[in-house]
């Protein structure tokens, strides 16, 4: 997805959208593993996961909405 995105803001697609849509991708992928690591270890391990994936997540998500607001 990163890559396809990456290729089509060259020419195609708005940089602004393509980056949303990357930090999507990466948000999506990253709580996809945070529930695999809950459902397999259970509490104690998805707080040591979840925790550091989420801020991830989010800070992500803050650099793209920050980025986009100041271009």
């Amino acid at each position: 997805i990163t890559l396809s995105l990456a290729r089509l803001s060259e020419h195609q697609l708005a940089v602004s959208v393509a980056s949303l849509g990357m930090v999507i991708a990466a948000t999506t992928n990253s709580l996809a593993k945070a529930a695999l690591a809950t459902a397999i270890g259970g509490r104690p391990i998805a707080l040591r996961v979840a925790i550091p994936l989420v801020a991830s997540a989010a800070g992500g998500l803050a650099t793209v909405v920050l980025w986009n607001t100041a271009a």
